[in-house]
């Protein structure tokens, strides 16, 4: 009689151990499934859009430079290139300021979540670039002949 009770409580005591074991499990796997979206999809997804919005802004300070370097002192220059449409399935815009407090032009590529900037420090002074926003695809930048009035 003794022996078949303790056969019954090591019974319950494996189904009560196999049961605690699953439930810490479970526990764990779904607490690891809620943050694997942060760890492995959200945070280099932005890491990679503040790059590649980073890549547009040099690039289009470089076809700034470009066309600073090639204005001639009267008349007018036009430039035209193409920016990527979209980075990491979102849409984004850029902006060129005049950047008083540093004496430079700062270009803004932004799509309202994540911003990356570059500067024109070496033409800030000296070249006029006027203050422009837009977005992806033809992007056309021009120096107008300068009157002498």
């Amino acid at each position: 009689m003794l022996q078949q009770i303790r056969d019954k409580e090591s019974a319950v005591s494996s189904m009560l151990e196999y049961t605690i074991i699953t439930a810490f499990m479970m526990v764990l796997f779904l607490t690891v499934t809620v943050a694997s979206d942060e760890v492995f999809l959200t945070g280099p997804s932005e890491i990679l859009r503040s790059q590649e919005y980073l890549d547009v802004a040099n690039s289009v300070s470089v076809r700034v430079v470009d066309l600073a370097v090639l204005a001639p002192e009267e008349g007018m220059i036009e430039c035209r290139f193409d920016l990527p449409g979209r980075v990491g399935v979102r849409p984004y815009s850029e902006l060129i300021v005049p950047d008083t407090e540093e004496n430079s032009i700062r270009i803004e590529v932004s799509d309202g979540e994540i911003t990356s900037r570059a500067y024109l420090s070496g033409i800030g002074g000296s070249v006029f670039v006027p203050e422009m926003m837009s977005g992806p695809g033809i992007i056309s930048i021009s120096y107008p002949e300068e009157s002498d009035d």
